[in-house]
């Protein structure tokens, strides 16, 4: 997935303009350099053949290098980012094919905010770093060695030994502060996350202060949170602050120590006014050369940090094994336990469910019906017993995902029309279907089938008639319903427990709101009752 070479074959021409990129970049330097040392020294001492012809060639050729190079970094820029875009599209398909291959509870333990972040930002960093330590690191030395070799060619040998000298001096303070900035990013990135997480965690008590009449001691706490966040922030800060001094002072000291040289070799007679001034125009190029050498240096050390961080990210994702289910017959939980850490949820329960039935289960809060749920979508696994279906032993890296239709009380609507909402977003959705359904469920206050739902004032009753749209659209085997009807009126309520009942599938409905009379309508009325799973108070386990 992060392998980069296959990539660079398959964008090729990008990587190839991106070299020639940098090299007319190279190119135009040292003809900037070359140019601007005739045009000081025509300057100082005009020929005597046509001076001022020769002042304005070797001017317009001065600007038209700088206006090559402008265009060569342009053009860099843009190939660096093109290739990054391309490279990183198809690593974010990758991923995605890589989630939706991979194990429910695998997938469970990979999707949190952190790995948000990582599909937002890591991999753009890692793949700009890596262009930068597989392509530009070289490409900078050798540009960095041309400009010194031009000095040489031109000028004195001992003003060459100095700039080299300096320039190596240079790279150390440049890698000592890069490395001091990227631990300060590194940190601050920390300190962002660590925020963010309590931040969240935090904000969700919000409703739960607000109706105890508390909200002072809320608004405190989440003042005292921020404060702790500016003052680690600050921190850093000032450690940032100390690098960018040593980056100016290395700066203002090269040109002094230049300065004090060139005049010294000048008086000399070992180099010429000209040549000083043509490498003083010059020095913010090496100068840039150095840092971008730093710079390239630095990214090469963070790519080895992002890849291994993306491979530790995605690497606990485990592919499933698909189990191809075209007619469902049975499904079962044998003697199953389900402890949760190291608390037992519920004890050797045995639990049927044949193509057809209809199954009513009931229990209070906390006895273990989300646990149960979570077994049989193999979100989570029994810890002892057995998960069959058609017979076939359901092990946790089994894909049952084509199965099962699920509806709770969440009511969560799309960005997107009503057809989006009930047929997650297909290409060719069954509009005979869709408009049949949206009929039975009375869904008549949606005029316009194509506008955003999200920018319209839904009650919770009516997305939760929206979302009991999707099941009965759905084509797979299993219906789950956990509390889909509590936020129904009367009529509505009637009309889509009717509807629901009357399906030609395997249901299975967890619901309070289901009285005596609608209880004999199901195959089984199953409790959760003291850990244990019992059929009309008695026991089938």
């Amino acid at each position: 997935m992060f392998n980069l070479k296959k990539y660079y074959l398959k964008y090729f021409p990008s990587v190839l303009m991106l070299v020639l990129s940098n090299m007319f970049l190279f190119g135009s330097e040292i003809i900037n350099f070359y140019l601007s040392y005739q045009l000081f020294n025509n300057f100082i001492t005009p020929p005597l053949i046509n001076p001022t012809t020769k002042l304005i060639i070797y001017s317009i050729g001065v600007v038209a290098s700088y206006i090559l190079s402008a265009l060569s970094l342009v053009l860099n820029n843009y190939f660096t980012y093109r290739l990054t875009a391309y490279i990183e599209a198809d690593c974010k398909k990758k991923i995605y094919e890589k989630f939706k291959n991979s194990t429910n509870i695998s997938r469970n333990k990979v999707m949190n905010t952190e790995t948000l972040n990582i599909m937002s930002n890591d991999i753009n960093s890692y793949l700009m770093s890596s262009i930068s330590f597989t392509i530009s690191i070289w490409i900078s030395i050798v540009m960095f060695v041309g400009i010194l070799l031009a000095y040489l060619f031109l000028g004195s040998l001992y003003l060459f030994i100095f700039l080299a000298a300096f320039s190596i001096l240079e790279v150390l303070v440049n890698i000592f502060c890069s490395y001091l900035n990227n631990k300060i990013t590194i940190q601050q990135t920390k300190v962002d996350d660590k925020f963010h997480s309590k931040f969240s965690k935090w904000i969700k008590t919000f409703s739960l202060f607000l109706f105890s009449n508390k909200l002072y001691f809320f608004l405190a706490k989440t003042n005292d949170i921020f404060k702790e966040n500016s003052k680690l922030k600050n921190k850093l800060e000032n450690k940032s602050a100390i690098a960018s001094i040593l980056e100016i002072s290395m700066l203002v000291l090269k040109f002094a120590i230049f300065i004090t040289i060139a005049l010294y070799l000048y008086k000399a007679n070992l180099i010429n006014l000209a040549l000083i001034l043509a490498i003083g125009t010059q020095l913010n190029v090496t100068s840039a050369q150095t840092k971008i050498i730093i710079s390239d240096i630095s990214n090469a050390m963070l790519y080895r940090e992002l890849k291994h961080k993306l491979i530790d990210t995605f690497t606990p994702l485990k592919n499933k094994n698909s189990l191809t289910i075209s007619n469902f017959k049975k499904l079962e939980i044998v003697n199953g336990d389900i402890n949760y850490d190291t608390k037992n949820i519920l004890h050797n329960i045995n639990f049927s469910i044949k193509r057809g039935d209809k199954i009513l289960l009931k229990g209070k809060s906390g006895s273990g019906k989300s646990s149960l749920l979570n077994v049989l979508f193999n979100n989570l696994s029994l810890t002892s017993g057995n998960y069959n279906v058609n017979n076939n032993n359901i092990d946790i890296d089994t894909n049952l995902q084509g199965i099962f239709t699920y509806c709770n009380d969440e009511n969560i609507i799309f960005d997107g029309n009503l057809y989006d909402n009930l047929t997650f977003f297909e290409d060719n959705p069954n509009i005979e279907k869709l408009n049949k359904v949206i009929s039975n469920l009375n869904i008549d206050f949606i005029n316009d089938l194509i506008q955003n739902l999200r920018d319209m004032k839904l009650s919770e009753g009516q997305k939760q008639l929206i979302n009991l749209a999707r099941v009965l659209y759905s084509n797979n085997d299993i219906v789950i319903i956990d509390e889909g009807f509590s936020n129904l009126d009367k009529q509505n309520f009637d009309n889509a427990v009717k509807l629901i009942l009357n399906l030609n599938k395997t249901l299975i409905i967890i619901s309070h709101q289901l009285d005596k009379t609608y209880e004999q309508k199901f195959t089984k009325v199953l409790e959760l009752k003291d850990k244990q799973l019992q059929e009309f108070g008695l026991s089938i386990s």
